[in-house]
């Protein structure tokens, strides 16, 4: 089965289009007196300590108002998506194809593995159990 990669490049802000998918590559060097911090990409008291999306992480652009871009977190698709704000000023961003979306949204996990009868060690959720006599 022969696979087609496409390469793909950083995306100008004014590029940004409601429903693309994107990745975010890398942050930028930023000038701020408050903090340097790549955790503090979103602005605002209400949302400043929320988290960063990992970088590489398929996100769906779900609105822009430059420099802010909202976007909602591609998931396998039996899990809720997170929906976070993003400052273009602190952040490249990168498109991903509809292929890399899709792998994402077919993934099923494993089902959990079933205890075998009598392995009282198996049931428990105490990591430590098995060390206890």
């Amino acid at each position: 089965m022969t696979r087609k990669t496409v390469k793909s490049g950083m995306i100008a802000p004014d590029d940004l289009r409601v429903g693309a998918f994107v990745v975010i590559h890398s942050s930028k060097a930023v000038e701020h007196p408050a903090s340097n911090d790549f955790e503090m990409f979103v602005r605002g008291d209400s949302v400043r300590s929320m988290p960063v999306p990992p970088l590489g992480m398929a996100l769906e652009v779900m609105g822009v108002n430059l420099p802010y871009v909202l976007v909602s977190s591609v998931t396998p698709s039996s899990q809720p998506s997170r929906l976070t704000t993003v400052d273009l000023r602190l952040v490249n961003l990168m498109h991903v194809n509809k292929a890399f979306v899709n792998a994402i949204r077919a993934f099923k996990p494993a089902p959990p593995a079933r205890p075998v009868a009598g392995d009282e060690a198996a049931t428990s959720d105490d990591p430590l159990s098995e060390a206890i006599p």
